[in-house]
């Protein structure tokens, strides 16, 4: 009989709630799955939720429904609803795991005939094609008996679930990243189809609601928790690892334990081996030669006990791959993966590919080299020119004019001015050497800065048994100097000790390299007769040595200092920034 809510043959009862707050849920859904319609495999997944409004909305007026005409009716369009929503599902599902390839027109033709069969068979001989008896229940529910037709539709949803759980289960294999939201779509399957199996059985302690509505909704939510827990339809993930599949540097994912769990072509590529071919492998077995990375990764188990420790990258050494012209180089950056609470999940090692940068590196410092040996060779020239020049134009003047001096019987005039001569030939001999000395070390200047001075100071002490020293002090830093920067030091530190030997009379020179406040500074003091800074300065004479280390010092973008007394040896300090300025080929600043 009709309840106090009754109204033209219909009445509210508690049945029709479930089905009431289904069809809301799925409205809510199949909203969701039209704003993100362009996302592959949504398409499906909105019908099954516009269909699933139809079956709530069908279920609930059927509940509702006082007279078992009315009642029965709805209960027809309900069920018609049903294999619909079922091959929709299983459209979203081909669609899903495998984008444009499983869910082709004509697998799509051939799924939408089933749920047309069904739909005619249901309204066509008042639906006792698919059931030979329905009747309304006194609790309200209607009770039918299957026909061999029904039992056959019956198998063939039972056959879509299946292939819907074959095809879920290859993607959570083949897919790490899609294991969660599959996960939950197959708990949903299989809760759904436990009440629909139930429901089959239609035994008298059953609720008065129909089961498979419940188990429609049921289905519905564990698919809503994929699709917003897990952002099923968020392009990001999708991006993510076309990024990683697309990086043109090599890419290794490891699990905690260091064990490989994929690659990326470009890692393929480089390691000669398959993504399938390397899972399981430790990082020992893909770079044997590589014991600094391999500790790293086995430092996963204390990181995971160190949250903080989680999210920091390390650039390690270079690792070089191959032999001879085939080598290539990688720098390799070290990643920890960790979740939202930090936990250690695994690493990512990105590989970049230095190969083309070292050889264009090389060129650029084989053309500076070039530039600065022909820089060099043309200062030496001017040099020579200037100097050993003009003392062998000098000695030919002073020949003849001896020897004129003792045709004309002046033989004591003669041989003071060969003594004279002797004593400048000598100079200039030391002077050779000293150059000759330059030059050696000058054409070692690949060589570290440090190697070299050392180099030249033995060859200054053996040369004019003067005593030279060198000391470092902590990291000098001369990996950042550049080829004409090392030139130009050399050059200063051959000009000071020049003067050691030449003016300041010394038998003692300390030459100190040191790093400090962002500079480099080196020190040359000897323990010579030294001078007057003051008395240099008031005389206006030209002193082409200290003039030379000072022009240099300013093509360094640094500063020299010179301090001395009479009698107090004397000391030349040169400050240049650590990191140099870029130099052009002739030693001009840019």
């Amino acid at each position: 009989m009709p309840g106090p809510y009754a109204m033209g043959g219909y009445a509210s009862t508690p049945a029709i709630w479930l089905p009431l707050i289904g069809a809301a849920f799925a409205v809510g859904m199949a909203l969701y799955c039209w704003r993100r319609r362009d996302v592959p495999a949504v398409w499906p997944l909105f019908f099954v939720f516009a269909i699933s409004v139809v079956c709530f909305l069908a279920s609930a007026l059927s509940a509702a429904a006082t007279i078992p005409e009315a009642k029965i009716a709805w209960f027809k369009v309900g069920q018609a609803s049903l294999m619909p929503a079922l091959t929709a599902g299983t459209c979203f599902v081909l669609e899903y795991t495998y984008p444009g390839r499983w869910l082709t027109r004509r697998n799509l033709a051939l799924l939408a005939i089933p749920p047309l069969l069904v739909a005619l068979f249901i309204f066509t001989g008042q639906g006792q094609l698919v059931w030979d008896v329905y009747t309304v229940s006194p609790v309200g529910t209607v009770m039918r008996e299957t026909t061999i037709a029904g039992d056959i539709f019956a198998l063939y949803a039972l056959g879509l679930t299946l292939l819907n759980a074959a095809a879920l289960l290859w993607l959570f294999v083949r897919s790490p990243l899609h294991r969660w939201p599959v996960a939950m779509m197959l708990a949903g399957q299989l809760a759904g189809r436990m009440l629909a199996f139930v429901d089959f059985l239609r035994q008298p302690w059953m609720p008065p609601f129909d089961l498979l509505v419940a188990g429609i909704l049921i289905w519905s939510a564990f698919y809503a928790v994929a699709a917003f827990g897990f952002r099923m339809f968020d392009p990001l993930p999708v991006a993510r690892r076309e990024v990683f599949r697309q990086l043109p540097a090599g890419g290794v994912v490891f699990d905690a334990r260091g064990r490989v769990l994929s690659l990326n072509p470009a890692a393929e590529t480089i390691l000669g081996a398959t993504a399938n071919g390397a899972r399981g492998k430790t990082c020992g077995e893909l770079f044997p030669t590589d014991e600094l990375l391999a500790a790293r990764l086995s430092e996963g188990q204390s990181l995971r006990q160190k949250p903080a420790l989680a999210g920091q990258s390390a650039n390690l050494p270079e690792i070089t791959l191959g032999t001879g012209p085939q080598a290539r180089h990688y720098a390799p950056v070290l990643s920890p993966l960790s979740d939202f609470r930090g936990l250690l999940l695994g690493y990512l090692l990105v590989l970049p590919d230095m190969t083309e940068m070292r050889r264009a590196q090389t060129q650029v410092l084989e053309h500076e080299r070039m530039q600065a040996i022909q820089s060099e060779r043309e200062r030496m020239a001017r040099e020579l020119h200037d100097s050993l020049g003009q003392v062998l134009s000098y000695t030919s003047m002073q020949v003849e004019t001896a020897a004129q001096l003792a045709l004309d019987g002046q033989g004591e005039a003669a041989a003071a001015r060969l003594s004279r001569l002797g004593t400048v030939v000598r100079d200039a001999h030391a002077d050779l050497r000293e150059s000759i000395l330059n030059l050696q070390s000058a054409a070692r200047f690949e060589d570290p800065f440090c190697s070299v001075a050392q180099h030249y100071l033995d060859g200054f002490t053996r040369n004019y048994d003067i005593r030279a020293q060198l000391h470092v002090e902590g990291n000098f830093g001369e990996e950042a100097l550049r080829p004409e920067t090392k030139l130009h030091l050399l050059r200063i530190l051959q000009e000071a000790l020049s003067n050691a030997r030449k003016h300041g009379q010394a038998h003692q020179v300390q030459v100190t390299l040191a790093r400090a406040n962002g500079c480099l500074r080196m020190t040359v003091e000897d323990d010579g007769i030294g001078f007057d800074p003051q008395q240099v300065a008031r005389d206006g004479e030209a002193h082409f040595g200290l003039q030379f280390m000072a022009d240099r010092a300013e093509e360094l973008g640094g500063s020299l200092q010179v301090t001395s007394a009479p009698g107090g040896g004397t000391r030349v300090v040169l400050e240049i920034p650590a990191d140099g300025p870029r130099l052009t080929g002739d030693g001009g600043r840019l």
